[in-house]
């Protein structure tokens, strides 16, 4: 059944290239096509036995979803298939963020002999590793819509399966925050949408990423940001497994001031770059113009 969802991913992903390719399919209608295909493997995997059945809320206890289940879960892959995708958009950003995501829930699955999880994981490290060396940038080869959907998919799936079988209380955050940073743009791409009353599903160029270029940074720079922020929330990921609980509330804390932190940092870094290109562009003398004598 595993195999079977992936496939019918790749063969989404492949129908929609060649949609691009031919032009005739528009940006809303394929990412309004994306969540229906991502809804089609979601309820194959959920049939199958794969599911968010309790949440595990840190500091409270079990919560048990009942009929809430499927669309928690549906929720869940749709989401993080989604996230993965729109977090696509600069040489090997996605490949080297999802790789420090699956070596945190790799070394948790580990901590607590979650053997399943812990092979896909390794399995799934092993091969974005072979793939980031001809995807950094300059990029040789593109993950594109395929890719980038079906790693979401077996990332949200290694999640589900990894947290169906802890007994600890973080069991939900460490996969969250492991995925931190296209969960985070993906949720404050929605917000910014809503706010703007614009449709949820049109493509702009305000993601994380674009942000970075914008304030100066260059592709590498932007990229290598990027990664330092996931190999961070992974630390903070590995560390909830293995600290007493007494700590967790800790790391919490610490985890929502450094999101509060990074978001002034770079909200202070666009305002600075926006004073920048102004005075640049008042300092600029005009243009001389041919009065036409010899």
């Amino acid at each position: 059944v595993f195999l079977l969802d992936e496939l019918l991913q790749v063969a989404n992903g492949r129908f929609h290239v060649r949609q691009d390719t031919g032009g005739s399919a528009a940006i809303l209608g394929d990412l309004e096509e994306h969540l229906l295909d991502g809804l089609t493997a979601a309820l194959i995997v959920i049939h199958a036995g794969i599911r968010i059945q309790l949440i595990n809320i840190p500091f409270y206890h079990y919560l048990d979803l009942g009929v809430w289940t499927w669309p928690i879960t549906c929720l869940w892959l749709v989401g993080i298939c989604n996230a993965v995708n729109l977090i696509d958009g600069l040489d090997g950003l996605a490949t080297g963020v999802c790789l420090f995501a699956v070596l945190s829930i790799f070394a948790t699955s580990i901590r607590w002999d979650e053997a399943e999880a812990a092979l896909l994981c390794i399995a799934l490290a092993g091969s974005l590793l072979g793939f980031l060396r001809y995807n950094f940038h300059p990029a040789q080869i593109f993950m594109g819509d395929t890719g980038a959907l079906l790693l979401g998919f077996l990332l949200g799936v290694i999640s589900i399966m990894k947290g169906s079988k802890s007994t600890s209380a973080v069991a939900l955050l460490i996969p969250i925050t492991a995925l931190g940073v296209p969960i985070l743009d993906t949720a404050v791409a929605i917000l910014r949408r809503l706010h703007r009353r614009q449709r949820l599903f049109v493509a702009d160029r305000e993601h994380l990423h674009h942000r970075l270029l914008h304030i100066g940074l260059s592709h590498r720079q932007a990229v290598i940001l990027i990664y330092m922020a996931s190999l961070y929330l992974g630390i903070l990921s590995f560390a909830m497994a293995f600290v007493p609980p007494s700590l967790n509330a800790l790391i919490f804390g610490v985890l929502i001031g450094s999101g509060m932190t990074g978001g002034a940092a770079l909200i202070f870094a666009e305002r600075a770059a926006a004073r920048r290109r102004s005075a640049q562009s008042e300092s600029t003398p005009p243009a001389r113009t041919n009065s036409g004598h010899l």
